[in-house]
């Protein structure tokens, strides 16, 4: 509610200006319930927004990290193969040289390892 001053009533050289309504309580409170809520919803716009951005972040570096520890597994499954082999190749190699060394041992018992 504005109202201006009646032309009559203001000195010469001044401009006229609205007269000021004082409010009620109940708009008092009104306008505070206003601002307080416009105030609550911006900070919960900015922590909103500060969170989305750390989400972001932290998925990305818990992205990298596991990443690299499927590349680390995978190296690991590929080591662990070639160990298996090697322990399979080693046992084989094994079987194999006792079994020549004990053909040679028994030649030499029976004799016929050194007939020259």
């Amino acid at each position: 509610m504005l109202t201006f001053l009646a032309l009559g009533s203001r000195p010469a050289g001044t401009l006229a200006l609205p007269a000021t309504t004082l409010l009620t309580s109940l708009e008092v409170v009104a306008l505070m319930r206003d601002i307080i809520l416009i105030i609550f919803l911006v900070l919960a716009f900015l922590v909103l927004f500060v969170f989305s951005l750390l989400g972001v972040l932290l998925y990305r570096r818990v992205s990298r990290v596991l990443d690299r520890a499927e590349r680390t597994l995978a190296n690991t499954e590929v080591m662990t193969g070639m160990l298996a082999d090697g322990i399979n190749s080693v046992s084989q190699l094994a079987g194999i040289l006792s079994v020549r060394s004990l053909g040679s041992l028994a030649s030499r018992f029976f004799g016929r390892g050194r007939e020259k």
